[in-house]
């Protein structure tokens, strides 16, 4: 059974824009874990995001290139969407449990956009046009310290824009649910999204001992949103305790280079479309003589 063109260039773009991702990807892992492991989070968190949110841009370039795949590509891509629907209604649904939480949390007269919710495990906060700050109903008796290093975290989560960011790299990674590398490098930008908050409490004044403890006792939270028990507790725990040998002018010069060099690759894609139709529009032989 023959692939009509259409379904056979998006099977071929999706293949070759994934392959393409595939390199700029590991090219942020190498960059995080090598010349950046000692920068800040922020600087980390950025590589990743670049390199995440550029791989979607990868699949046109390769459509208008032509990129086509031999084989019948109907059944590959029904696959495909199958999977992508199945990563979007799953967003829907966190989104849905989310709405639910704030509708039957108590809001805090003192503290617009703050509110407590019985029986929730820890602090979270979501929302774009008009952020939430959800915190369990046993967080009005925190000691002042603890509530104010909490309160910095969520709030530096909002400044720094991470919901949507979170919603953006869910939807790159519901359209490459089948890419390994994407499903790791979302996991990094949700990972260095928290240290960079963990950076911004203790920026506040948060002790880095009280801070580690405060994050170990809310260990066990975890939810849809993004809160201060979130991922990667280990390394977060390090990572407070252990605030030496940094560089920030040098890291940030080699985030700046390594976000370039990431953005490089559209536009080699798109170099490598010009030259394609150029050497097309040569090859094609001349119009007969009259």
């Amino acid at each position: 059974m023959n692939t009509p063109p259409l379904l056979a260039i998006a099977a071929g773009a999706l293949l070759d824009g994934s392959l393409k991702a595939t390199v700029g990807l590991l090219g942020a892992g190498l960059l995080t874990a090598g010349p950046l492991r000692r920068g800040s989070a922020a600087q980390r968190h950025a590589v990743w995001l670049v390199a995440l949110l550029g791989a979607p841009l990868l699949v046109p370039l390769a459509a208008l290139r032509g990129a086509e795949v031999a084989l019948d590509a109907g059944p590959a891509l029904a696959v495909w969407a199958l999977g992508a629907g199945v990563g979007l209604t799953a967003l829907l649904v966190d989104l849905g449990a989310l709405r639910r939480l704030t509708e039957r949390a108590a809001p805090d007269p003192a503290h617009p956009g703050l509110r407590f919710v019985e029986g929730l495990h820890g602090p979270l906060t979501w929302g774009m046009w008009r952020p939430v700050v959800l915190l369990p109903a046993v967080a009005k008796g925190w000691a002042p310290p603890a509530l104010d290093a909490v309160l910095a975290h969520e709030r530096a989560h909002i400044r720094r824009g991470d919901w949507l960011v979170h919603l953006a790299t869910g939807v790159v990674q519901a359209v490459f649910w089948f890419h390994p590398a994407v499903w790791w490098a979302r996991a990094r930008v949700a990972a260095e999204a928290e240290h960079a908050a963990d950076d911004a409490a203790l920026a506040a004044g948060a002790r880095p001992s009280d801070y580690a403890a405060l994050l170990l006792s809310l260990a066990p939270a975890s939810g849809p949103g993004l809160g201060v028990g979130g991922p990667s507790l280990g390394a977060r725990v390090r990572a407070v305790l252990d605030r030496r040998h940094r560089s920030p002018r040098r890291a940030a010069a080699l985030a700046l280079c390594g976000g370039l060099s990431v953005l490089a690759l559209p536009t080699l894609g798109a170099q490598a479309l010009w030259t394609t139709s150029t050497e097309a529009l040569e090859c094609q032989p001349a119009p007969p003589p009259k």
